[in-house]
């Protein structure tokens, strides 16, 4: 455990200890985000927690307050510490409530894009296309592509083999576009199935 000063506050100090980094630069949006996962911590590690660091207790006062041993304290508050370092919960502390929150919303819009019928139809543009890289977009727009629909349709006429027939897209970009197609379901709709 870091040694945090007694003069930084509450939330700073928890999440100079999460990051084990005294001089770690704290935005609002920054507590917001160690709100929203301390949230999914279970009632005695939030307790435990703000007993030792928004209260100041000492372990042997967090223990008395907790009804726990020395040992099950110390240990709950190590675990509760390690559960916010985690990547998946220390992400919303790191870059902010807001900026998780917005790549959610951007996840939801792509999957609703995927499942749009007319959408695909009309041929999904490649520049808007985050499932491959930028070689193989410029490799593809070069060849003269504009849509991944286009794409798919060199695929079908030229076979197995219709990545050796656009220069520099290589293996990984011919996996990046076949997957897209298939996250995109553009055989589906070319035989007529409903999306």
């Amino acid at each position: 455990m870091l040694r945090i000063k007694k003069s930084v506050p509450y939330p700073e100090n928890i999440i100079q200890e999460i990051f084990q980094n005294p001089n770690i630069e704290i935005t609002e949006d920054m507590k917001d985000g160690f709100y929203h996962v301390l949230g999914s911590l279970n009632d005695l590690q939030q307790e435990a927690l703000y007993l030792r660091y928004a209260k100041r207790k000492t372990l042997k006062q967090t223990k008395e307050e907790l009804n726990l041993t020395d040992y099950k304290t110390q240990n709950l508050i190590h675990r509760s510490v390690r559960a916010l370092r985690h990547p998946r919960a220390s992400r919303y502390i790191r870059y902010g409530l807001d900026y998780i929150n917005t790549l959610e919303k951007e996840e939801i819009m792509r999957q609703e894009r995927y499942s749009n019928k007319a959408y695909l139809a009309q041929g999904v543009p490649l520049a808007d296309l985050e499932e491959i890289s930028a070689k193989t977009y410029t490799a593809l727009y070069r060849k003269g592509f504009g849509t991944l629909y286009d794409v798919n349709l060199f695929i079908k006429e030229k076979g197995s083999g219709w990545h050796k027939l656009i220069p520099s897209i290589g293996i990984r970009g011919k996996d990046e576009v076949e997957e897209a197609v298939r996250i995109y379901r553009l055989n589906e709709i070319d035989a007529g199935h409903d999306v």
